[in-house]
């Protein structure tokens, strides 16, 4: 899948912007503070319509305009699709695929997968066991459409079921049975799919560990559930009178967490920079697999800051791999061309470069 032309409207630091992509590896350069990350989030929101940083949508209007507009135009299995996303301030975003309005904003997620590698991934190995969630939860919704579905019933009840459980008065038994009785059977299945999905992402992430590294450290992902080797019916329905007591829920995916370790000790603690930070890149580097294997084609690859975050070892094992076809389109961003141009010359690969600067963006035969 490649995107062949983006055009942005009132999205955030961008008046108007119009660009067509030709090469498989694309430069955006410019100071710090110019628009390139802003550039690459509008690339993110067309694939999952939300930002990567996660503001909402009136946060993402240029000025005091009232509205913004992404419209991508996108390459793939001999066909062409071109996909709009509108906002107006306090409305509904408008999403649309060759005119055609998606009913709903999950429609679109699987579509046109994307993988974006920022600096705030650091939050997935030091933040809590929520930002280790939500990571996993992103890109399990990406490649698993009944995951995505699932999730969003039970996070309703889930919501539905806090609310209940902070009330002025407790709630009867029944009343906190009958939201655990659906929440068990549609936890019964999120489980399962995290399982089925951690088989195949944990060896990828140890494999693309072992590349960048050269192999020098152990590591592992551990899952960790109350729900693992577990009756979930029963234990949902063995916690309704604990919960009935603390006033909130106690049970379910909600409490999972992922332990990060390195040479069988927390990642978090006894990981060097350099080791977080080829660990990050493994993630999303067997995300990245996951989702090319689940969906049968290539998502694009978005590298924030790429000269930032590896050493000359990890950077020439990255370089090799793209090198070598194991991605499709790359959109990376750097503060200056010269360093990026001489280090993809050297390898022979084609690139495409872009200068932004206070919001405009040019391209630069």
């Amino acid at each position: 899948m490649n995107l062949s032309r983006i055009k942005l409207t009132n999205f955030k630091n961008y008046s108007k912007a119009d660009l067509t992509f030709d090469q498989k590896v694309n430069i955006i350069y410019g100071n710090n503070g110019s628009g390139k990350t802003n550039f690459l989030d509008a690339i993110h929101f067309l694939s999952v319509s939300k930002s990567y940083f996660g503001l909402s949508d009136k946060y993402l209007i240029n000025g005091d305009e009232d509205f913004f507009r992404i419209e991508g135009y996108y390459e793939h299995d001999k066909k062409n699709d071109l996909l709009v996303i509108k906002y107006k301030r306090d409305q509904k975003r408008d999403i649309q695929i060759n005119r055609k309005k998606l009913p709903r904003v999950s429609d679109l997620i699987g579509r046109f997968p994307v993988v974006l590698i920022a600096p705030d991934d650091i939050n997935i190995v030091k933040g809590g066991s929520k930002e280790r969630r939500d990571y996993f939860n992103k890109w399990l919704c990406q490649g698993n459409s009944d995951y995505l579905s699932k999730l969003m019933i039970y996070n309703r009840l889930l919501r539905q079921k806090d609310a209940l459980l902070k009330g002025d008065f407790p709630p009867s038994r029944l009343a906190v049975e009958s939201f655990n009785h659906k929440m068990a059977e549609l936890a019964t299945d999120l489980h399962k799919h995290i399982l089925e999905a951690m088989a195949v992402f944990i060896p990828h992430t140890l494999a693309q560990y072992n590349l960048l590294s050269n192999g020098k450290n152990d590591i592992d992902i551990v899952y960790m559930s109350e729900l693992s080797d577990a009756n979930i019916p029963k234990l949902f329905d063995h916690m309704i009178s604990a919960e009935i007591m603390a006033k909130r829920p106690l049970i379910g995916v909600q409490r999972d967490d992922y332990d990060f370790l390195i040479e069988e000790r927390a990642f978090k603690k006894y990981g060097s920079q350099g080791q977080i930070k080829s660990l990050l890149y493994s993630l999303r580097l067997a995300e990245f697999a996951y989702l090319k294997e689940k969906l049968g084609q290539m998502p694009l690859l978005i590298l924030d800051d790429f000269f930032e975050k590896l050493d000359n070892s990890r950077l020439s094992a990255l370089l090799t791999m793209i090198n070598q076809g194991d991605f499709g389109q790359v959109f990376l961003s750097d503060t200056e061309l010269n360093r990026s141009k001489e280090i993809f010359q050297k390898r022979g690969i084609s690139f495409g470069a872009y200068f932004v600067e206070d919001g405009t963006l040019e391209r630069i035969e």
